[in-house]
């Protein structure tokens, strides 16, 4: 019956599959008359060839598969032929069976061994194009099988004789996971025909996009061999600013700040040439205009980027270079010898407000209100590390989507209002007290006695999004009688419209903000000169972002002064890396381990007025 042909199948397979290939013979000895069904004898055929040839007995397997044939036409059977003649060395009848089978009527695993057969066939027979572009091919369709087309590819293109077949391949397949392959030949044979910049711009791109190849290594101390520092122009300096887009605007008044700082940065006595590129939006945008900066330019370090797209592949890019490049984004870069962490970054920020709320003002509890977005959840994360490290407590988190409108259960998730199941006691209790006074409906006076009161085990409630979302937060806490509460947001608070968040009665009592600058309470002359000068550009008011640029240049400048006239990328480097303070628009800023130290200030607003406030410069 068919049932029992099928489990007398599946216990075969079994046997097959655990390489016990005696027991599958012996097997198909006592029960191949009891399969009639022309489609499984066929199968039990196949899985003896299997058996077979595990053995070492390749002929006996071949027959095997050949009386298995005869019961209809079967393509996975001629696969296995075809695997079989390659095995025996029969290289040309191997290639001819593969041809006859037809992949549609393979299963999808099956097809994508028969397809790296064919591969490896074309390899064998000499035709290393043919080879190299089936296996560069099904990696794209089937990156899970690169392990088993790496070699392949290998053979293929050690087997060619002309580059210029490489570069096809290399227009053709430049997005497949084994295209460092081809960036490897390329460099061997531009190294090889005395093209050593060539080799070095294709080692270059292996190593910025293959970071974890089995080739990263060699390609990584053939660059450091053979002399991978790119020329380098003395009086350039790149600087990565996106042109187009909702940010092309700051970056034009950041740029404007940049040029400040470096003609007015008083010992630098050389001109300086500024060399912008667009950055562009995607972090690929972003590594191809920091090439073009070096290969076209020859900057000899580069400002930027604003923000953090991609961060982590510039900094990757610019060590590699061996250039200087001083970020002016949020993120945190990884550490690197040649990457400056040079802006105010949203780990200075959120460690100087915390390190201020819990020794300043006393605050050891705190809750977390944020965005479910990149820069929500990291500086939630951020902020609570920084807490526990201060010596503070979360009492409370709760989270929203980007771009929601409506608080009412986040704020009720941290005040407890939203767990009515947990107080069910507390809510017996108030209907008992409503029976005691006769309260029988919910009115003005009486909704005290009907709602639940708010659990605030917490001092502060940290916020980091824009002030429009903060504008519909903090009425929220107050419509939820929470009243009273001091909150914690970011430097993106430091705008005019903060002062209108604050209600007259009630709501907030404190909005707290971290920010290295604020053209309203100036403090010094270099920021008097600096606000003056952006002014009389017509630019208005410069923001915080704009002050950090400018010092950036500054501090760029001091080291470039310092040079005694040399060129060199390392010996900027080293003038960088620990740069004394100079006076900014920030106030005094150092470069500490190739971090820009600056006095990151703390603004309150409190009844209707924004006003810095002092901040601890070490922890008790």
């Amino acid at each position: 019956r068919p049932e029992e042909e099928q489990a007398l199948l599946v216990q075969l397979e079994g046997f097959c599959a655990a390489g016990a290939y005696e027991t599958t013979l012996k097997w198909v000895g006592a029960h191949l008359h009891e399969v009639t069904d022309a489609r499984r004898r066929a199968r039990v055929l196949q899985l003896k060839a299997v058996a077979l040839s595990g053995l070492g007995r390749n002929s006996e397997a071949l027959d095997s598969l050949e009386i298995a044939l005869e019961l209809g036409p079967n393509d996975d059977i001629l696969h296995e032929q075809a695997v079989l003649k390659l095995r025996m060395g029969d290289l040309k009848e191997a290639y001819a069976l593969a041809l006859r089978v037809r992949p549609v009527l393979l299963s999808e695993q099956r097809r994508i061994e028969h397809r790296i057969l064919l591969a490896r066939l074309k390899l064998m027979l000499g035709r290393f194009r043919d080879a190299a572009a089936d296996a560069l091919s099904l990696a794209r369709e089937a990156p899970g099988a690169a392990r088993l087309l790496g070699p392949i590819v290998d053979d293929a293109l050690a087997g060619l004789d002309r580059p210029g077949e490489i570069r096809d391949l290399m227009a053709e397949f430049v997005d497949t996971v084994l295209a460092d392959r081809l960036m490897y030949s390329l460099a061997l044979r531009e190294f090889k025909d005395g093209n050593v910049p060539g080799a070095q711009q294709w080692l270059r791109n292996l190593v910025s996009r293959f970071p974890m190849s089995s080739m990263y290594r060699d390609a990584m101390d053939f660059l450091k061999t053979r002399g991978a520092e790119l020329p380098s122009d003395g009086m350039r300096i790149g600087v990565l600013l996106p042109e187009k887009g909702k940010l092309a605007m700051s970056a034009r008044r950041i740029l404007q700040a940049i040029r400040m700082g470096i003609k007015t940065s008083p010992r630098l006595n050389t001109k300086v040439i500024l060399v912008p590129v667009d950055s562009g939006e995607t972090p690929e945008q972003l590594v191809s205009a920091l090439d073009q900066l070096l290969r076209e330019h020859h900057v000899m370090a580069i400002i930027g980027p604003m923000n953090s797209r991609g961060l982590e592949m510039a900094t990757r890019r610019a060590q590699e270079f061996g250039v200087p490049m001083l970020s002016l984004a949020k993120g945190t870069p990884p550490r690197a010898d040649y990457v400056f962490e040079a802006g105010l970054t949203l780990r200075a920020e959120i460690e100087r407000m915390v390190r201020f709320a819990v020794h300043a003002q006393s605050k050891r509890r705190f809750a977390i209100l944020y965005p479910r977005d990149a820069l929500g959840e990291s500086a939630a994360e951020i902020f609570w590390a920084a807490v526990e490290r201060e010596g503070g407590e979360v009492r409370a988190v709760s989270s929203y989507p980007a771009g929601k409108t409506d608080f009412r259960p986040e704020v009720d998730a941290l005040s407890g209002l939203g767990y009515g199941s947990a107080r069910v006691r507390e809510a017996r209790a108030m209907a008992a007290q409503r029976a005691q006074l006769r309260i029988r409906r919910r009115s003005r006076s009486t909704e005290k006695y009907f709602n639940l009161p708010p659990v605030v085990e917490f001092d502060a409630v940290f916020i980091p999004d824009g002030l429009r979302t903060a504008g519909q937060v903090l009425p929220t806490f107050t419509y939820r009688d929470i009243e009273q509460m001091d909150f914690i947001g970011l430097s993106i608070w430091n705008l005019p419209a903060l002062l209108k968040l604050m209600p007259k009665e009630g709501g907030a009592k404190t909005l707290w903000f971290p920010d290295a600058f604020s053209a309203t309470e100036l403090q010094g002359a270099t920021a008097r000169n600096f606000v003056e000068q952006f002014r009389k550009l017509g630019l208005g008011d410069p923001s915080s972002i704009e002050a950090v640029a400018f010092d950036l240049a500054g501090v760029l400048g001091d080291a470039i002064a310092r040079m005694d006239g040399s060129t060199s990328r390392e010996v900027l480097r080293q003038r960088l890396f620990n740069t004394p303070g100079i006076d900014g628009a920030t106030g005094i800023v150092a470069v500490k381990n190739g971090v820009f130290v600056r006095d990151v200030k703390v603004f309150s607003v409190q009844d209707g007025s924004l006003s810095p406030v002092e901040v601890p410069e070490e922890n008790p």
